[in-house]
């Protein structure tokens, strides 16, 4: 399949299942479609989404004044698109991520972090990150 049918498809799955996720009762299955439908996020415009998503924390539900609340991990997962969007400024990118380990910090915002860098669309990071973290030689 070429990248554009496969991007279009992303595309597509994403908008059917965010729509999907508004019109769910069931946290726990709500949950679950978050989880896989923030994959699927592949255009501009849905990036916008997910930042807007992102910012308030939620999703807005189909029931008036309704909401689904973002887990930390949909939330990094979100973040970690954000990180690998080659249009978005490293500034932007550092300040999501710094509001983020702001809430109830814990090791899982330092892995998260990790991780979130690690998707820098970036040789250079990527090579660094790999130096510092994964060759024999830096570790102790």
């Amino acid at each position: 399949m070429a990248d554009e049918d496969q991007k279009e498809l992303s595309s597509r799955a994403y908008d059917i299942l965010v729509q999907k996720i508004k019109s769910i009762e069931a946290e726990s299955l709500r949950n679950l479609i978050v989880n896989h439908t923030l994959d699927f996020a592949s255009t501009p415009e849905q990036l916008s989404q997910l930042k807007e998503f992102l910012a308030s924390k939620s999703i807005p539900l189909q029931a008036e004044g309704t909401s689904h609340e973002l887990t930390k991990l949909q939330r990094y997962n979100i973040i970690r698109k954000i990180f690998s969007d080659k249009d978005v400024l490293l500034e932007e990118k550092n300040k999501v991520l710094g509001e983020e380990m702001a809430v109830d910090y814990s090791d899982v915002d330092e892995n998260n972090k990790i991780k979130c860098l690690a998707c820098i669309p970036d040789q250079q990071n990527k090579e660094s990150l790999w130096n510092q973290y994964v060759k024999k030689e830096n570790m102790t």
